[in-house]
């Protein structure tokens, strides 16, 4: 059985995300990013329970790095994947 973090890494892996490049656990500044595309500053994440201000300041502190946070609710992974698909698509769209 897949975690959500895997089924994450395989929908960012999927070849109609082709030809962008999702890197896993990079560092950016102070902080751990789960997956990056760097061509495209779009990092997507699962959405994390609590602590909503820390999350907060480090979604600012990365956009003032011209990053945009893609925020993937577990919930919607699991139940409708090709949704979140969508999306991830989406937000590379949007910066081209």
């Amino acid at each position: 059985m897949f975690t959500t973090d895997d089924r994450l890494q395989r929908l960012l892996r999927s070849r109609s995300l082709h030809p962008h490049r999702f890197n896993a656990s990079c560092e950016i500044g102070p902080f751990v990013v789960a997956h990056v595309c760097p061509e495209r500053s779009l990092i997507v994440e699962l959405v994390q329970a609590g602590e909503r201000q820390r999350q907060q300041q480090r979604a600012a502190f990365l956009a003032g790095l011209g990053y945009t946070v893609l925020r993937i609710c577990p919930r919607e992974l699991q139940r409708h994947p090709r949704r979140a698909l969508r999306r991830v698509r989406a937000a590379l769209a949007a910066h081209t």
